[in-house]
This record gives C-alpha cells, structure tokens and sequence, in this order.
C-alpha cells in the first residue's frame, strides 16, 4: 500500500512539473504552437484576397492581429502595427475580412489570437 501511494505521489509531482515540451515524458499535452508550415497555409489564404492597385514605395508591412473561433472563422481583425501607408493597412485588412476562415493547422486547431504580417511584395 505504501509502494502504490509512492507511486501516485510521484505520478501527480510529475505532471504537476509537466513542461509540455517535445521531450516530455508521461501525457502531459505538447506545446501547442503552429507547424512549420502553417504559416504558408494562413499566406496561401488571404493573399488571393488582397486588393490594392496603388504605386506603393518599398514593401512596407502591416501588422494584424486576427482572432478566431475554433472552427478559424474570422471574429475579429485589428491593425496592431501600421505599415505606415494607410492605404495598404486599409487593404490587409480587408483581405483579411474577405478571407473568412483560417485553415486549420495539421493538429486540426487554429491558434488564436495570431498576428498576421501582410506586405505588398510577398
């Protein structure tokens, strides 16, 4: 009886002590930042959506904070930094607005809240 209260004492200090990270042993949840990837998959969708027609000098970025449900419907979009050009952070973020839904990352979730950095030239 001593053993098996042992054994529990030491199973609950070690998920007190979980650090999520890749290395972790027991059932403790992984980290839970995007993929590699899913960068490209967030860029892929709302860069078709882009509209923006105006001579624009360098290649300036906006900075937009996107919040989601959990199913990557849009909920609400902000510009947390400016490019400096009003026209083209008007523009990110109704590309933004246009997108609709993110893509859900290979874990099936969409991180939320996420800024998204939206320039002209990429």
């Amino acid at each position: 009886l001593d053993k098996q209260r042992q054994q529990n004492i030491d199973r609950i200090a070690g998920l007190a002590g979980a650090t999520g990270g890749a290395e972790a042993k027991g059932s403790a949840q992984r980290s839970s930042g995007p993929s590699a990837g899913y960068a490209g998959k967030v860029r892929a969708a709302v860069k078709p959506n882009i509209v923006f027609t105006e001579d624009i000098d360098g290649n300036p970025k906006a900075e937009i904070e996107v919040r989601t449900t959990l199913d990557g419907s849009i909920i609400s979009q902000r510009v947390v930094k400016s490019s400096g050009n009003k026209a083209w952070d008007e523009a990110a973020i109704k590309a933004v607005i246009r997108t609709g839904t993110l893509p859900r990352d290979i874990d099936g979730r969409v991180p939320t809240p996420m800024i998204l950095e939206i320039r002209p030239r990429d």
